[in-house]
């Protein structure tokens, strides 16, 4: 069952360097309102472009330490070719993100935060490296999961050696994750743990509780 698109036009998804094809995909989520998106989509054609790089996508999370961290590891995830820019079906992807609620799904979502170069794989050997990063949306938090960074580092290497692989792809990982109960488990809670990090600053940050921007400015997270 597809919803009927009246409302989009095909000059506004010329602008955007979309097809059809990728407007359904984004309209035909769950709880998501066309008409919502094409206002979107307008305000995204007028102002960015070219696409919206690093540095304007900083913009709509608070200007703190942890907000800008956690605003380059969400860029990067988005920026899948590394281009530098992100169009708006990348943009539109970050709802996927932080509206995953299954295993799999929320796995293959914290592998793409681990895969700190986006190159498709993991060096097992530097998974400190990936957890480091994280970390610093983490602690400015606080407790958003058990553990300090050198236990998560240690438990996640020790579990992913013992699969005997330099390296693991997406998938890997996956199939790893759902083998092993305590690897997928600690995956999974690091994962929601920046998701919590996302709440709790967007929660103060509308509140007006960041006095460097009293509200979050118009764009895709307000």
């Amino acid at each position: 069952f597809y919803k009927r698109y009246q409302n989009v036009s095909k000059r506004q998804l010329e602008k955007a360097d979309m097809t059809m094809e990728d407007w359904m995909f984004i309209v035909n989520r769950e709880g998501v309102e066309e008409l919502e998106m094409v206002q979107m989509l307008s305000w995204f054609n007028k102002k960015y472009k070219t696409g919206v790089r690093r540095e304007e996508f900083r913009a709509f999370f608070p200007a703190i330490g942890t907000g800008q961290h956690l605003a380059d590891m969400v860029f990067r995830v988005l920026d899948s070719d590394s281009g530098g820019t992100i169009g708006f079906s990348e943009l539109m992807l970050s709802l996927e993100f932080f509206g995953a609620r299954k295993f799999q799904d929320e796995v293959a979502w914290a592998f793409k935060i681990f895969d700190i170069d986006n190159s498709g794989s993991i060096a097992v050997q530097e998974i400190a490296d990936s957890v480091q990063a994280v970390w610093k949306i983490l602690d400015g938090i606080g407790d958003a999961i058990d553990g300090t960074v050198e236990e998560i580092s240690e438990l996640l290497f020790e579990r992913l050696v013992k699969q005997g692989q330099e390296e693991v792809n997406q998938t890997e990982f996956i199939g790893f994750c759902v083998k092993d109960k305590l690897l997928g488990d600690c995956v999974v809670n690091i994962f929601r743990g920046v998701l919590k990090s996302w709440s709790f600053l967007f929660e103060r940050w509308t509140c007006g509780l960041f006095f460097q921007h009293t509200k979050p400015p118009k764009g895709p997270y307000r």
